[in-house]
């Protein structure tokens, strides 16, 4: 009975399109239903499963290409998605941590087709990867969630080969803010829904370590910091000045540029040359150099930190970095 019901769906579906039940005509754009939208976060939850809670905040808006920063108590993604020729589709995903650093312009790992214009009663598409069938399956349909209710809505359904489905309602100005999906394991069928709970207009708040060489040079001290990221943040400003406030000797130094390359596991930062006017002896710099590693190398999540002044290889007397010296993180 559970396979002729989904098959009904998937016949009844085909059928509309067919017979040109569709609806008169487009009722927007994908930019309508999915904006690219700055420092604003969506605040996702998940009732059937709290670990599954999340919050979406657009790190970094490229031409046709937004990353996206999905955070919650055990979810750290990244993601790129991209609009192109009338389609949404998500070209990467990384989900091993955060990525802060902007990766708009990388290679696709993945092509999964989210929303296909026209936005039409009855208008379906392959997803691409995961062979299934995405259908707009309703029109105007009122959502009601926390966050608010919505009217100016679309309605897609998502068929899986295997019999799962997942119905997803898109509302002009916000992009997702209700789905629900039903999967099979043998003979048991579960359910479970996530709704839009919250708007938070403004930066992403996150909490980040910084190192600092202790008073006495007896150990490397270690104090948490809020900070704000905005979209499309500059990061060298950003940690000009937690550097500044926090770190006593860095009070005049400025940080340039950061690079960071996921592909060899490090980060490369380069700082203004009045990094050498610290009046520091060679204990001092070298507990100076592992906290700036520490920190840089915990925030982007890398094993190596290589630094440079103004571009030129780091040069101090005590110190030498060539283009291919790093220093280890958490390694003082």
């Amino acid at each position: 009975m559970k396979i002729q019901n989904k098959l009904l769906i998937i016949a009844t579906t085909l059928f509309l399109a067919a017979c040109g039940q569709i609806g008169d005509g487009s009722i927007g754009t994908i930019s309508d239903f999915f904006p690219f939208g700055e420092n604003t976060t969506l605040v996702m939850e998940n009732e059937q499963e709290p670990l599954a809670n999340h919050e979406i905040f657009t790190t970094h808006i490229s031409g046709n290409r937004v990353q996206q920063h999905i955070s919650g108590l055990n979810i750290a993604h990244a993601l790129v998605l991209e609009l192109d020729d009338g389609t949404l589709r998500q070209v990467f995903s990384f989900i091993d941590h955060p990525v802060f650093e902007d990766i708009t312009d990388i290679q696709p790992n993945i092509n999964w087709v989210i929303l296909q214009e026209p936005l039409v009663l009855g208008n379906y598409w392959s997803t691409g990867d995961g062979d299934a069938i995405s259908t707009i399956t309703g029109i105007g349909a009122q959502v009601v969630t926390p966050a608010g209710t919505f009217s100016e809505t679309i309605q897609v359904t998502t068929q899986f080969p295997n019999g799962d489905h997942v119905v997803t309602y898109f509302a002009v100005g916000h992009g997702i803010v209700y789905d629900s999906w039903n999967t099979t394991f043998g003979e048991t069928v579960s359910s479970a829904t996530s709704e839009l709970v919250q708007v938070r207009e403004g930066g992403m708040e996150i909490e980040i370590p910084v190192f600092f060489p202790a008073a006495g040079l007896e150990t490397i001290e270690v104090e948490m910091m809020d900070i704000t990221i905005y979209t499309n943040q500059d990061f060298p400003s950003l940690f000009t000045e937690v550097l500044q406030e926090t770190v006593a000797e860095l009070e005049n130094v400025t940080v340039n540029n950061i690079t960071v390359n996921r592909m060899e596991g490090f980060v490369s930062v380069d700082f203004s040359r009045n990094f050498l006017d610290i009046n520091m002896g060679s204990a001092l710099e070298g507990m100076l150099l592992h906290s700036l590693a520490s920190t840089f190398g915990m925030f982007y999540r890398v094993e190596n930190f290589h630094i440079t002044l103004e571009g030129e290889n780091y040069n101090s007397g005590h110190f030498y970095f060539g283009e291919s010296d790093f220093i280890d993180v958490g390694s003082f």
